[in-house]
């Protein structure tokens, strides 16, 4: 997952410099500077708005503009953006196979009567040992915890 973000952002500053070289100066509202172009950038991936929003306006200006819209656009939201997918189905996969206890209704009955059991003895232990030592603790004392 790191990896691929690595990814992202390097392609992704790339091709920011890039577009505020090609279009800062005349279209200084979207790739005026690095970070006007980094979310015009997101924008454009994400397909919100791109092509009257952006692309079009742009390419008045530059008609040869599609040659950099277009592989940023199959790149970034075909490859990148399935391959940040894919990662997360995957992970999500290898967590369902992982194995998980199978205990039956009875087999859970039979661990809680276990442990109630030995809770009871251990409370039938500490209050034969209080008994033994002087008084020094009641066994009622034992039932609550100390503040």
């Amino acid at each position: 997952l790191s990896g691929v973000v690595l990814v992202m952002m390097i392609f992704f500053f790339t091709a920011a410099v890039l577009a505020t070289n090609l279009f800062g100066e005349t279209h200084p509202e979207w790739f005026g500077s690095l970070w006007a172009s980094l979310f015009s950038l997101f924008q454009i991936m994400t397909l919100e708005s791109w092509s009257m929003g952006i692309v079009r306006p742009v390419m008045e200006v530059h008609p040869w503009a599609w040659a950099y819209f277009v592989p940023f656009i199959v790149i970034a939201t075909f490859t990148i953006l399935n391959l940040f997918i894919g990662i997360i189905v995957s992970t999500m996969q290898e967590l369902n196979t992982l194995p998980t206890p199978d205990l039956s209704q009875t087999e859970l009955m039979e661990l809680t009567r276990n442990i109630d059991a030995d809770l009871q003895k251990l409370r039938s232990v500490l209050e034969a040992q209080s008994r033994q030592m002087d008084g020094a603790s009641k066994p009622q004392d034992l039932r609550t915890p100390p503040k």
